[in-house]
């Protein structure tokens, strides 16, 4: 379909847990494998990946320690067939642990020493840490191979929407257009602009409207 509309594909996504001690992961780290040989196979040369779930049962720096051992195997095996994981500072609760803070992913990053693993910067997602997105940026400047372009906005008093998520305070959000939201992106912009980034952009919508109409006024908007 791709090759019909003379559309290239860029990325690959899928998720995976790495942070489970090495016995079982020896079987994620093969699915990463046929994942990564896939997306070469599709003519693109990066994925979107999410790296590991924190769980309860262990502590945080064992599982931490898991992950980093897992993502270098796979950051390797990667580079070899000319494809580079990316995984993003996230929203997501049951990843926050590892990846919800600036200073983790690029500490993360600098641990796998892969250049087969680079790092996404999502300029809506320190909100849910309760960070400044243009300090986040300058600390995970020197990883930075993606950029994720989204905004959210408080819930008013009374409101509910489906798509929702809570700051690791309690505050809950929900997405909107990027000109609408609680990130001011100028800023951001301006400063990817002086750091000199060359990469692609990638718009997400995560509100409740149509994505149609959404999509094409957040173009418009940059």
């Amino acid at each position: 379909i791709c090759g019909d509309a003379n559309l290239p594909i860029i990325s690959y996504l899928f998720d995976s847990d790495l942070a489970v001690p090495r016995p079982d992961r020896r079987a994620v780290i093969d699915q990463v494998y046929r994942l990564t040989d896939r997306t070469a196979e599709l003519g693109a040369t990066r994925v979107f990946f999410i790296p590991g779930i924190f769980k309860d049962q262990w502590p945080l720096e064992q599982q931490r320690g898991w992950l980093i051992e897992g993502i270098h195997e796979c950051a390797e095996r990667a580079r070899s067939v000319g494809v580079t994981l990316l995984s993003e500072n996230i929203d997501y609760p049951p990843v926050r642990p590892f990846m919800g803070r600036g200073a983790d992913c690029a500490k993360i990053c600098a641990e796998v020493d892969s250049a087969g693993f680079r790092l996404i910067y999502d300029v809506c997602a320190p909100l849910f840490v309760e960070e400044d997105s243009l300090e986040t940026l300058r600390v995970m400047a020197p990883c930075i191979a993606h950029v994720h372009l989204k905004n959210s906005r408080p819930l008013a008093p009374g409101e509910n929407k489906q798509r929702k998520l809570e700051t690791i305070s309690g505050k809950v959000f929900t997405g909107t257009l990027l000109t609408e939201g609680s990130v001011n992106l100028l800023p951001i912009l301006a400063e990817l602009k002086q750091l000199n980034y060359d990469g692609y952009f990638l718009i997400e919508y995560q509100g409740e409207e149509d994505p149609r109409t959404a999509v094409s006024h957040n173009i418009e908007a940059l």
